[in-house]
């Protein structure tokens, strides 16, 4: 798999492309972070503003009302001019003018208040006085201490884009800004009220000098109406002339009257068209109409019924039936001529209303002819008269307009009307206008969660240890061999007498357990065929756990029937020997300064892990010059002629050389990471430095992994199992149930954990000799 195939980082804050889990996870693993800067940001920031001192904001709101304004504005918005929004702009102006201040800080005696008075030292304090002040000083001369003060604390703003206008004053007193506020509104609407007062007195006194002229106009133009009209004998009732109002009566009854005759006419006409076409007026509306030609015909119809029942109950030969049904007969003939009497005098009578209807249109025709005949006046006075009544009327209304003006102006000036009126008056507040702690805490409370997220990115992105196996790979292209979890002392065990190794047989199912048997497996798949198996295990820093795998390692080796000999070359600070309980036999050191070349009676044999050792009981002071000598590279050779495997327990590489020179001696190195502490810098320059040597690099080890941690970081990583699938992959943390590890104790009786044997065989050898002899 090419780098570029390999699975990015986790511990960026997420993948190439969003991963919600991704993000999940880094917010796990940083929850603490995060919250422990939030709390810090929260606690900080709201002692900070607890000891800022508590400032209230009393609001009184100004309404600039259109219906109280002089009558000249109510006429002018009557004929659709609107107040112009800029005016109400400029109100605002006006209540925060200097000389609106002044006339504040006069009524309340302000000047002598020493808190409006005390300027504060200091150069911060001068320049920002000086600052804010400045365009209003230019302005308006010299601002006394007073207004500049109150100025501070006075904000007036127009609400929205109508009418109202707001004057909020802030003060750490409640009641002084309500009274603060409320002083300013009242001295501005008793400005207004004496500019309207002044106003209307002007308007007034303008009004008088034309209401005389135009009163002595109308009494002129109503006299020469009056002249005109006994001139030409046009005398009038309520505006209108006589004969013009005989003339305009008969038209009226004379348009009645025709109509009365045409509807009379038709209804004539209709009742003759009725008879001529069926021959009888019975269906005529009138005789339909009539009661009594109704009453005949219900007595008729009985009659008919009678008649009816007559015949068919006798013969027509029968004496009593003949008697009857003469009576009968004679009966229905009277009703029947009744009935066709009174139809005629229906009928006369529609003809006698439309006589009276033609003979009242002549009588009115002949009257309007007469009443025209004596109208005499003629068209040309009639035209002079409406001249002169409509000069009369013009003259008359513009009189009565200045008239009504110069009484409002008279009514205006006696109260005082203004424009303004509050409609709410400042109260003292309750809570505090800032700071508003009930706002400001949720608020520093989102803000320390976005700085604490902010915190926890860069700690992920500074922070420079290995997390993961896919840490590894993406960033140093070298594969994990093995995860090793973290392995905790419990009990009465002691740190430095762990005996991790010892695990592979006390818990064979331990997570433990399966990290060295999964390094076994795949440091002999990357081995191959290789003939010469010499692996050297080092680490970056001292004390990432390398000695432990190594004798993990070796006894996981064992265990499969290899023949493994450990060979300690940490010269600058052994510890094998002395956690063995073996320090007191002859190792490495002792072969070095011997004459012989073989190796074989400086090695110890450990029975209960199975292995040979080769330890360093004491430090030296300069391990280049044994670590470079010929005689342990043939001693290493000598080595792995004998046995299946060699593992060189080597030094830290930091700054030294020691490790280098033992990479060039050995055929493959194996290198151990500290998970989450390693430095990613160190590890990566370690590597560089590996490949200027022989040594085959087979992999990384990455120790002291906390898998419950480790699930924060990687998706599908060790961790990942060992928490979802513990039942199955076995639940073992490295110690017993008890917590008690005599194993672990240094021996009393060291003949009996120690036993020196002959040198080994390979165990190839071995087999082959087995077969031969089978």
């Amino acid at each position: 798999m090419t780098k570029s195939q390999q699975s990015p980082s986790v511990l960026t804050l997420g993948y190439e492309k969003f991963d919600p889990y991704a993000q999940m996870m880094f917010l796990r693993r940083r929850i603490w972070v995060i919250l422990g800067v939030a709390t810090i940001v929260l606690v900080i920031a709201s002692a900070a503003f607890s000891l800022v001192p508590s400032q209230y904001k009393a609001s009184s709101l100004i309404l600039i009302d259109l219906s109280s304004a002089p009558a000249i504005d109510r006429e002018a918005a009557a004929g659709g001019q609107q107040v112009d929004s800029g005016f109400v702009d400029s109100q605002v102006e006006v209540l925060k003018s200097q000389a609106m201040l002044n006339r504040v800080v006069e009524k309340l005696d302000l000047n002598k208040d020493p808190v409006f008075n005390r300027q504060s030292g200091g150069i911060l304090s001068f320049l920002n006085f000086f600052f804010r002040n400045r365009r209003a000083e230019a302005k308006s001369g010299v601002m006394s201490p007073a207004v500049a003060k109150f100025i501070k604390s006075l904000s007036v703003e127009r609400l929205g884009t109508g009418y109202v206008i707001s004057v909020d004053f802030t003060w750490p007193d409640p009641i002084k800004a309500a009274e603060y506020a409320n002083a300013l509104s009242d001295a501005y609407l008793d400005n207004e009220s004496e500019t309207q007062l002044a106003l209307m007195n002007r308007a007034a006194n303008r009004l008088n000098e034309p209401l005389a002229g135009i009163a002595a106009n109308v009494r002129n133009a109503e006299q020469a109406v009056e002249q005109f009209k006994a001139q030409n004998n046009l005398q009038d009732e309520h505006g209108v002339t006589l004969n013009g109002q005989q003339l305009s009566e008969i038209n009226a009854l004379l348009i009645k009257a025709r109509a009365d005759v045409a509807e009379h006419e038709a209804k004539y006409k209709q009742m003759q068209q009725l008879i001529a076409k069926d021959g009888s007026p019975a269906s005529i509306a009138e005789v339909l109409q009539s009661s009594l030609i109704n009453s005949l015909k219900m007595q008729l119809v009985e009659v008919r019924r009678r008649e009816t029942q007559l015949s068919a109950r006798y013969a027509s030969n029968h004496p009593i039936a003949g008697f009857d049904l003469v009576g009968v007969a004679a009966e229905r003939r009277d009703l029947q001529v009744q009935i066709d009497k009174e139809v005629e005098n229906v009928i006369t009578s529609v003809k006698n209303d439309l006589d009276v209807a033609v003979s009242r249109q002549t009588s009115l025709e002949e009257s309007l002819r007469r009443a025209s005949q004596s109208q005499n006046i003629s068209k040309q006075a009639s035209v002079r008269l409406r001249e002169l009544e409509r000069l009369a009327e013009s003259n008359r209304a513009m009189y009565q307009s200045l008239l009504a003006q110069m009484k409002i102006a008279q009514e205006k000036s006696n109260v005082g009307e203004t424009k303004a009126r509050i409609v709410s008056r400042a109260t003292a507040p309750i809570e505090p206008s800032f700071p508003q702690m009930t706002i400001l805490v949720p608020l520093f409370a989102v803000l320390g969660l976005f700085v604490g997220v902010g915190s926890a990115y860069i700690i992920e992105k500074t922070e420079g240890a290995f997390y993961s196996a896919e840490d590894v790979d993406s960033m140093l292209c070298v594969r994990v061999l093995s995860e090793f979890p973290r392995i905790t002392p419990v009990g009465n065990a002691q740190k430095q007498n762990l005996v991790l190794a010892r695990l592979l047989k006390e818990e064979p199912r331990g997570a433990y357990s399966e990290s060295v048997r999964t390094l076994h497996v795949s440091m002999e798949m990357s081995l191959g065929s290789q003939s010469k198996r010499v692996i050297a295990v080092t680490s970056s820093l001292p004390s990432e756990g390398k000695s432990e795998i190594v004798l993990s390692l070796a006894t996981s080796l064992a265990s499969a029937g290899k023949s493994v000999v450990v060979v300690e070359l940490d010269l600058r600070k052994p510890s094998i020997g002395r956690r063995l309980g073996i320090s007191n036999q002859p190792g490495i050191l002792e072969f070095m300064a011997a004459d012989s070349h073989d190796p074989e009676n400086h090695q110890t044999y450990l029975q209960d892990l199975n292995i040979f050792l080769m330890v360093a009981n004491t430090a030296i002071e300069s391990p280049p010059t044994i670590l470079a000598s010929p005689k342990l590279a043939q001693a290493i050779d000598t080595l792995a002629s004998r046995f299946d495997y060699v593992i060189l327990d080597t030094p830290p590489l930091g700054p030294i050389i020691d490790t280098q020179l033992i990479a060039n001696i050995s055929g493959s190195l194996i290198l151990v990471v500290e998970w989450g502490q390693t430095p990613r810098e160190v590890v990566s320059r370690t590597l560089r430095q590996l490949a200027e040597t022989k040594a085959q690099i087979l992999g990384v080890v990455l120790n002291a992994v906390d898998f419950r941690r480790q699930r924060h970081y990687s998706r599908y990583g060790s961790g990942y199992y060992q928490s979802r699938y513990s039942g199955y992959y076995g639940q073992g943390q490295g110690f017993s149930v008890s917590g008690k590890r005599p194993e672990d104790a240094v021996p009393k009786d060291k003949g009996e954990a120690v036993v020196a044997v002959p040198q080994p065989i390979r165990s190839v050898e071995i087999k082959l000799r087995k077969e031969s002899a089978g």
